[in-house]
């Protein structure tokens, strides 16, 4: 099920789901932390190098004309 607040995001969003198996099942997913982290900070990674590209599509950093 999908938290009800889904639909009333506007910016991009991906839904991760964690599993038992990769220790995502006790409350805050304690065993899992370091896997939350890297799917964070893959998103993060993604969302940056995308809008880098619509700033700069030579991928420099500068937009040109």
């Amino acid at each position: 099920m999908v938290h009800p607040r889904w639909d009333a995001l506007t910016g991009p969003k991906r839904l991760v789901r964690f599993t038992e198996a990769e220790g995502a099942h006790l409350h805050c997913a304690p065993m899992s932390r370091a896997l939350f982290e890297q799917r964070v900070f893959d998103w993060l990674d993604d969302g940056l190098a995308a809008a880098d590209e619509a700033v700069s599509p030579n991928g420099s950093g500068r937009v040109t004309h």
